[in-house]
């Protein structure tokens, strides 16, 4: 009964993290250069990692990083940085792309293992 549980509980949790995004946020709101900070924050959410320095010419630049989960013929964790000069948007780039782990993956192995053991 025990392995049953567990089994519901990883398919409601699958269940609950399902997204159909296909595409990025900021793709689909096309992110204007020369927005500032501020407003880029609170159209899209505060970022989950920060860095900030002074470039060569001593103007404060802020990069600011998001991870967003997209399906494009599989799960995937895309990173992309934001550069901030002097509190105005000058670059978006696309750092990583990770393949997510595969919930369906880990239930067949579950239940093939625990369930109806060989």
């Amino acid at each position: 009964m025990r392995k049953i549980s567990v089994l519901i509980i990883l398919i409601f949790m699958m269940c609950n993290c399902y997204s159909s995004k296909h595409i990025s946020t900021f793709s689909a709101n096309h992110v204007e250069l020369g927005m500032s900070k501020q407003n880029f924050i609170f159209k899209y959410g505060k970022p989950f990692n920060q860095e900030t320095q002074y470039n060569k010419e001593n103007q404060l630049e802020e990069k600011i990083f998001y991870k967003k989960e997209l399906n494009s013929g599989g799960w995937y964790a895309v990173t992309t940085c934001f550069t901030f000069q002097n509190s105005q948007l000058i670059k978006q780039k696309s750092l990583k792309r990770d393949e997510c782990f595969k919930i369906a993956n880990a239930i067949s192995n579950f239940s093939n293992n625990h369930i109806n053991p060989q």
